[in-house]
């Protein structure tokens, strides 16, 4: 491999976005782990999956009942007052195969992947995500 396509492939490996938003950004919420913000660039809007952690290329993702499953409707509502209650941050390396942004959603020491298992809507998505764009 040349040195040149070796950076390149580093460089996209170790691109994150970083993005401060407040709740007037936020369209909707899917459900407990999925949100809607709007967006400045080519599309609309930008689908958010809500991960514990990321780690450069790794993300660990929460997974909360679906729409039609017991117990989603508490932890929509618990991610839409979370989300509500002031500025926030989403960190986001990559997406998932739906194309939505893989994000740990922080406000100061708090994390939203962390609250919505600390309070057992969620459990850690098991399966690996696999890298299709840098955001």
């Amino acid at each position: 491999m040349r040195y040149d396509s070796l950076l390149g492939a580093a460089a996209v490996a170790c691109l994150c976005t970083t993005l401060q938003l407040d709740p007037t950004w936020v369209l909707r919420v899917k459900d407990g782990d999925t949100f809607v913000i709007r967006n400045a660039g080519i599309t609309n809007s930008e689908d958010v999956r809500v991960c514990h952690l990321i780690d450069g290329p790794k993300a660990v993702c929460v997974n909360t009942p679906e729409t039609e499953e017991d117990g989603s409707t508490e932890a929509t509502l618990f991610t839409q007052q979370w989300l509500m209650s002031g500025a926030f941050t989403v960190t986001a390396c990559k997406r998932d195969n739906f194309g939505r942004l893989l994000g740990m959603v922080t406000r100061g020491e708090t994390n939203l992947g962390q609250a919505l298992l600390d309070e057992g809507h969620a459990t850690i998505y098991k399966r690996k995500h696999k890298i299709v764009t840098p955001p």
